[in-house]
């Protein structure tokens, strides 16, 4: 079985922390999106069956939500992907909070629901953006937009 290792990715005074070795069979989820901007919100939530979940929240309140198949083996690949990109982030406080940017994010969630690690950022332009779109790249069909 392929061993992960996951490093807390919040930013905290102390730095960043190391967490155990983990399975990937550790994990109910993985997360990714922007929350929090005057415009509204959008998280895409991917579980071990290659299900995902698109969540939008409009400027207005409104939610809508889509469910869809993703391709064989996203879950785990896309564990690793995130693992390792999530490792690969400076997550030391940023200089400037961009107050109507909101924040972009990817979590990866343990199977008892508790968010094992996670990296954020409140301004575009960050070292969040790249695994972001590895991310969603990953789920979006070839003949797709």
């Amino acid at each position: 079985m392929k061993k992960i290792g996951l490093v807390l990715a919040a930013a905290t005074l102390s730095g960043c922390l190391t967490a155990p070795l983990s399975d990937v069979e550790d994990y109910s989820a993985l997360s990714w999106g922007n929350e929090g901007s005057l415009f509204g919100a959008i998280r895409t939530t991917l579980t071990p069956d290659d299900l995902y979940v698109v969540e939008v929240r409009g400027a207005d309140g409104q939610r809508r939500q889509t469910v869809l198949q993703g391709p064989d083996g996203a879950f785990a690949d896309l564990v690793v992907r995130a693992d390792a990109g999530l490792r690969q982030i400076d997550d030391a406080p940023a200089d400037s909070i961009c107050l109507d940017y909101g924040t972009d994010f990817v979590e990866l969630i343990g199977v008892d629901g508790r968010v094992v690690a996670r990296s954020e950022a409140q301004c575009p332009g960050s070292d969040v953006e790249p695994l972001l779109r590895a991310l969603s790249d990953r789920l979006r069909p070839a003949d797709g937009p």
